[in-house]
């Protein structure tokens, strides 16, 4: 599988915009979000296979909005591909998107609260 990086670079998008099964780091960047399609839009949507040990990491990168946006905007989610030719969707369990953001700067609010799991950032 290929691993792809990114350095110092420009993203924008609007919903769901760093997506897909591949692998990749951005680090350095700037990651702009535009208003959404969508009310509640994610930029980031993941979707790895089990077997995949990697999926988005994103380093030392700053996110940004548009002026104009407004509402929520989540950081991201996994895309569960459950039908279609390119489905390995078992019982749930796969694809499961994987995504790690360190020494960033969000540009906004992030919570979590009482979570569980291999994802718990707690």
């Amino acid at each position: 599988m290929a691993h792809h990086y990114f350095k110092s670079c420009y993203v924008e998008g609007d919903t769901d915009f760093i997506f897909g099964r591949g692998t990749a780091m951005f680090d350095g960047c700037e990651i702009k979000y535009l208003t959404a399609r969508k009310s509640n839009g994610a930029i980031l949507a993941p979707s790895m296979v089990a077997s995949n040990s990697y999926g988005i990491f994103i380093i030392n990168s700053t996110f940004t909005r548009s002026g104009s946006t407004s509402g929520t905007v989540f950081l991201g989610h996994a895309w569960d591909e459950s039908v279609g030719p390119l489905s390995n969707y078992v019982n749930g369990t796969s694809p499961n998107g994987q995504a790690v953001i360190r020494d960033s700067v969000p540009g906004g609010r992030f919570y979590e609260f009482n979570n569980t799991g291999a994802g718990n950032g707690g």
